[in-house]
């Protein structure tokens, strides 16, 4: 994190990066165990996600709104689905392998 933050907070050293990492990954968690839902979609939570944590980076609001902008042309469906069925694919493979 320090290697692309860096030019944001100039004044911090490698153990600096190393709390905001740690601060970095607990706002992640607690965003991945709340469910998405009608009233918070996938699409809120990673914007959220992405507002809350380049803050703690002192990422300028244009920037954020950029990689915002960015992120927005995924398809958060179509991937997790592509996700789901390789994990499956790859269980069943398995599966074979133990029980011919």
């Amino acid at each position: 994190m320090e290697y692309v933050f860096k030019e944001h907070l100039p004044g911090l050293e490698t153990k600096d990066f190393y709390k905001l990492e740690i601060a970095s990954g607990g706002i992640m968690r607690g965003f991945m165990v709340v469910p998405c839902s009608i009233w918070f979609t996938m699409d809120e939570k990673v914007e959220s996600f992405l507002e809350t944590s380049l803050a703690i980076y002192k990422v300028p609001d244009e920037k954020i709104q950029q990689v915002i902008a960015f992120i927005k042309g995924f398809d958060f469906t179509a991937i997790a689905q592509k996700t789901v069925d390789g994990i499956i694919q790859y269980l069943d493979e398995k599966q074979k392998e133990v029980l011919p």
